[in-house]
């Protein structure tokens, strides 16, 4: 079984960039902590220039093909559940996109844990030389993402449950020195296995949760509007996850 999700539009509902229109991009985090040891995927907007987001004028809806993934669910014995969040922020594209970009890869979350550990578990020690360490390694983070970005399916990693709350620290600094952090959604899958071995899942969001299905059916849609908290940047989003039984129907619903 696997995770598919599309951003298909974007809406720039009110737009603030000092510069003239607004550039936006998107990052996201795919996380399941059942266990002592998480699994992680991260990844970001390919489609646009490493250092900026895509130009969208205010009132403007433009087309997306670059915020996109999928991933291979984990494994849940019969008579068990599991359940995996996947978060999705915006950013408007200001001091430091590529930065913003390199902390939601795979590697910079091994980075982050390897760093907490040699830092004795001291939180601000452990950010500060994350920032550090992101500032000075240059394009190669973001050249192997990109790499690896084009494979069928995202890598997905093991990690350490702490890493979780570290990254968010980790978003809040780079947030107040560099690109503007618009906002977030969160989706929620539950998959549960029966004793017979049959699959069954549902989505919650924050206008609830959906029916329990136990078969592959139409995307699952979603249209959020995500609000800046000092209102300079309104953004609306058409989006869709689908949860996919046989791989070689990726993205079949354009």
């Amino acid at each position: 079984m696997y995770l598919h999700y599309r951003l298909k539009t974007l809406k720039c509902i009110k737009g603030d960039d000092r510069w003239g229109d607004p550039d936006y991009y998107f990052t996201w985090q795919v996380y399941q902590d059942d266990d002592a040891t998480a699994l992680l995927h991260q990844g970001f907007s390919t489609g646009c220039p490493i250092d900026e987001g895509h130009t969208v004028a205010e009132g403007q809806q433009i087309p997306m093909s670059d915020t996109t993934f999928t991933v291979a669910l984990p494994d849940v014995a019969p008579g068990q559940q599991t359940r995996l969040w996947v978060d999705l922020f915006a950013w408007e594209s200001d001091a430091d996109t590529a930065m913003v970009k390199k902390l939601f890869t795979n590697v910079a979350a091994t980075k982050l844990w390897q760093l907490y550990e040699q830092n004795q578990m001291q939180k601000q020690k452990t950010i500060d030389a994350f920032v550090q360490w992101i500032d000075e390694d240059g394009m190669a983070i973001l050249q192997a993402a990109l790499t690896a970005a084009g494979g069928p399916t995202a890598a997905v990693i093991p990690i350490a449950r702490a890493v979780f709350g570290l990254t968010k620290l980790a978003i809040q600094a780079i947030s107040e020195e560099d690109d503007d952090l618009i906002g977030s959604v969160r989706t929620e899958l539950i998959i549960a296995r029966d004793p017979s071995g049959r699959f069954k899942y549902r989505w919650i969001t924050n206008q609830g949760a959906e029916v329990v299905v136990d078969r592959e059916v139409e995307p699952y849609y979603q249209t959020p509007v995500i609000r800046q908290a000092n209102g300079k940047n309104v953004i609306g989003l058409n989006m869709f996850f689908q949860v996919i039984f046989d791989i070689n129907d990726r993205g079949r619903e354009g």
